[in-house]
């Protein structure tokens, strides 16, 4: 039998086409067992192809399944993929931007100081100096670090560049560079080179920062008197701190050596200006800082002296006082001449001569200077004396008597 839709070749009695699935409206003859059988084969064919059918879905279904699962996970794999690229890029960002940074890099080097790792400290502060080498914090670090880390020679050749180039302050100072290097040159036992520290770092900062070479160096000489300026003799005695140092001084403002004169006694110093410059040497050589005081030392001449009585004419005795200060020395002569330390020297009260006299009298201190001269002119004329008589000093003396200072 053939199919009326698509013309296969069917077998007879078949109710549905198994080519096109098609009903099969033509009519056999009809038969009970033929029927029944005929039946029983269609309800295979329809089980068959409801199983095919559910089979085919079942395996559409899971294939769908499977390609939704393959396509999630390629997603997720994907997206994780992105994800680690960009965590990826963002720490490589990091680390550039880090590796770039003062700030970051001179943090971790402090914290690594800190805890004393000092092989991460060089590491981070090496970097940081290359970022900013105008900033004295990595500088200090590194030294400390190769300090610490017993390289002793590369900690004091940064120290003693930070101080040749002069950097800026941050949170450390020329303070922590001058005692790093001290306790650097002290473990080398460089005495002359802490010395010589001193001497560059009070050039610099006058004595903003002595106090950092003190337990270093030998103490200076004491001074009994400052400098400045004196209107009396000045005598001037140096101490040292321990006995068993040795001083040598100057008196011209220049530095002292071995070969300066030992001080022995104390220093009498001149009228004028004098500089004192002295310095302590200890048993084993070493000089400490040298030390200045300069003194300008002017002297003043003695007060003239009083002298009584006034000049005039006198008819009774009368005594010529001069009163002379302690420390003085006082010289008069009566011919008006100006004394000296060759005149008479005045002790005690004068007997006014007779006659017209000029009384001329000095003071001389324990210096040597004098005072202004101080003249009177006595003219003594007992009552019974005879006018005539008198003799005069000068014809052109004045007739009234007049009192110098000179």
């Amino acid at each position: 039998m053939i199919c009326q839709y698509c013309g296969q070749e069917i077998d007879d009695g078949a109710i549905w086409c198994p080519a096109c699935g098609r009903e099969n409206r033509m009519v056999p003859d009809y038969s009970l067992i033929e029927d029944t059988e005929f039946q029983e084969q269609i309800s295979k064919q329809e089980r068959e192809k409801r199983i095919k059918d559910s089979l085919e879905e079942e395996e559409l279904n899971r294939i769908k399944r499977d390609n939704s699962r393959r396509r999630r996970a390629v997603i997720v794999i994907f997206t994780l993929i992105i994800i680690g690229a960009m965590v990826i890029g963002e720490m490589k960002y990091q680390d550039y931007v880090h590796a770039h940074s003062y700030d970051y890099q001179i943090e971790h080097a402090q914290l690594s100081f800190e805890d004393k790792d000092y092989e991460s400290a060089l590491s981070y502060a090496d970097t940081a100096s290359t970022l900013d080498s105008d900033k004295i914090a990595p500088w200090y670090i590194l030294a400390y670090s190769y300090y610490e880390l017993g390289d002793n020679d590369e900690a004091a050749n940064i120290l003693e560049t930070v101080l040749n180039n002069g950097l800026i302050m941050d949170e450390y100072t020329p303070e922590d560079i001058y005692s790093l290097l001290c306790s650097v040159y002290d473990e080398n036992g460089e005495y002359d080179k802490i010395r010589n520290l001193a001497i560059d770092c009070k050039e610099k900062y006058e004595d903003e920062y002595a106090s950092v070479f003190n337990q270093y160096l030998v103490e200076v000489p004491v001074f009994s008197e400052l400098g400045g300026d004196y209107e009396k003799p000045v005598t001037v005695s140096l101490k040292a701190e321990s006995s068993s140092y040795t001083i040598y001084y100057t008196l011209d403002g220049s530095e002292p050596d071995l070969n300066s004169d030992v001080y022995k006694e104390a220093i009498v110093l001149p009228e004028g200006e004098t500089t004192i410059t002295a310095v302590c040497v200890d048993s084993k050589g070493n000089m400490s800082l040298s030390v200045s005081q300069t003194y300008e030392i002017t002297l003043l001449p003695p007060d003239p002296p009083n002298v009584t009585p006034a000049s005039g004419t006198y008819t009774s005795a009368v005594s010529v006082i001069v009163e002379v200060p302690t420390g003085c020395t006082a010289y008069y002569t009566w011919d008006g001449s100006t004394p000296d330390e060759d005149s008479y020297e005045y002790k005690n009260p004068l007997d006014m001569p007779e006659g017209n006299n000029i009384f001329t009298v000095i003071l001389i201190d324990t210096n040597g200077i004098s005072s202004k001269t101080v003249t009177r002119n006595y003219v003594y004329i007992p009552d019974n004396t005879d006018l005539n008589n008198v003799n005069t000093q000068d014809e052109d003396s004045e007739d009234e008597a007049v009192d110098e200072e000179v």
